[in-house]
């Protein structure tokens, strides 16, 4: 993908350089893997009960739920676009009585595309946010988008499982003639959940009422907006005929998923509460709910960037940080934005001096926080996938990252497996800095 052919040893020398030379040839091979992956779909896998689940947030997180639900092994990539979707759809075996994919889009067209080639029997839709607005031009538009495969299900064909509390996802009913299940907090979803209750940080303790039976879930997942993936799972059992109470038991044992909202241990007896893979405004503001229930000695964060923030900048930087205010004892700031986020902390009550600017160098906030982080503090840290802020974990881990890039690109790949492209190792002291990193 914009590498030429010279790039190949350079690439090949590390785990990142490779995961980019196969997903360009799967990129490349598209015209030929998408008619392949129609054909298994309609030949091999006719008797495969095939689940979609699509969606601006939670995909992932809701299509390992999903997996694990109807006793498959939950998968920890997303391959949900083009030559690596289709990839993934050839990967289901004949005999497998039900599979999941995740299917993601970038623009408009591309939903009904790949509508068309997997010809899902559940299709799950997860929320509707302002993750592709830069594209999509409006969160309406992102709805219609993602509405292609609800509406494709067909007349009476399949069923749509759909987040009752989201409403420009509960409008996707619509759009077809299938059956209709929907789940959320709401009085009125089929698959509701009565109570959420965190026991940080071992999970969500959940009680769920589905078809007047209360189903009781310990969750690993952490927090309210981690419910609707086991909310969604649990409502996809349903529909597959699964037993509630086996669907139940297997989702017990879904770990979160690598940079959303996963919880990882320090030796100083500190908590990072790891939150990175994305972040559009409605993600910081699900984690900030998190964030003020989690009964910790201190409450610390550290920021990056905003994804594609929708409007004017400076009203959406502080109007988060505002909220973040009141419950941060502490927060660094490493992104490109400083001034819009110290102007919202100190506006809403966060005193000057517990506003900490890294000037985007992820090694300087590293040290600062292992030199004060201690037993029963909690930190958030939360920033664009390209800003790799995971490192700032890792380091406080104990584990050297050989990477010192400011940005990185690559996806599906996390820091920790990849062979490292700078050439300095960071969380080390020799670390070099300059002033633009994550």
């Amino acid at each position: 993908m914009g590498h030429s052919i010279r790039d190949l040893p350079r690439l090949a020398r590390t785990a990142d350089g490779r995961w980019e030379i196969g997903r360009g040839i799967a990129w490349r091979l598209w015209p030929v893997l998408r008619p392949a992956a129609s054909l298994w779909r309609r030949t091999a896998l006719a008797r495969t009960t095939l689940v979609a689940v699509v969606g601006s947030l939670g995909k992932t997180t809701a299509t390992r739920c999903v997996a694990v639900a109807l006793g498959q092994p939950a998968p920890l990539l997303p391959f949900n676009q083009f030559g690596l979707l289709a990839m993934n759809m050839l990967a289901v075996f004949p005999w497998q009585k039900r599979a999941v994919i995740e299917v993601g889009i970038k623009k408009p067209g591309e939903m009904a595309m790949y509508a068309r080639m997997a010809r899902p029997d559940i299709v799950v839709v997860t929320s509707i946010a302002g993750e592709h607005l830069k594209s999509m031009g409006s969160l309406e538009a992102i709805a219609r988008e993602k509405g292609e495969m609800v509406r494709l299900l067909g007349p009476g064909g399949g069923t749509a499982v759909l987040n009752g509390d989201d409403p420009r996802v509960l409008a996707m009913r619509e759009k077809t003639g299938a059956k209709i299940i929907t789940y959320g907090f709401g009085r009125d979803n089929r698959v509701r959940c009565l109570q959420a209750r965190l026991d940080w940080p071992r999970g969500t303790l959940l009680a769920i009422e589905m078809d007047g039976r209360v189903i009781t879930v310990r969750s690993r997942l952490l927090g309210r907006v981690m419910v609707y993936p086991a909310l969604a799972a649990m409502a996809v059992a349903l529909a597959a005929e699964i037993d509630p109470n086996e669907a139940a038991r297997r989702l017990e044992e879904v770990e979160p998923t690598p940079g959303r909202l996963d919880p990882v241990s320090l030796p100083s007896g500190a908590i990072v509460l790891r939150d990175d893979f994305k972040s559009p405004a409605e993600s910081f503001e699900a984690a900030s709910d998190l964030l003020s229930e989690i009964p910790a000695r201190r409450r610390l964060a550290v920021f990056g960037d905003i994804t594609e923030p929708p409007g004017s900048q400076g009203p959406l930087y502080r109007a988060l940080a505002a909220r973040f205010s009141t419950i941060c004892d502490r927060v660094f700031l490493v992104g490109h934005h400083p001034k819009r986020w110290s102007a919202g902390l100190a506006a809403g009550g966060l005193a000057r001096e517990k506003i900490v600017r890294c000037r985007r160098d992820l090694a300087d906030a590293t040290e600062r926080l292992r030199r004060e982080l201690g037993p029963g503090d909690v930190v958030l840290v939360k920033g664009r996938h390209n800003q790799r802020l995971e490192r700032i974990a890792f380091a406080l881990a104990g584990r050297e990252i050989p990477c010192s890039l400011p940005t990185c690109n690559a996806t599906n790949l996390t820091c920790d497996r990849c062979g490292g492209r700078g050439r300095d190792s960071f969380g080390s002291r020799t670390a070099r800095r300059e002033g633009s990193g994550g």
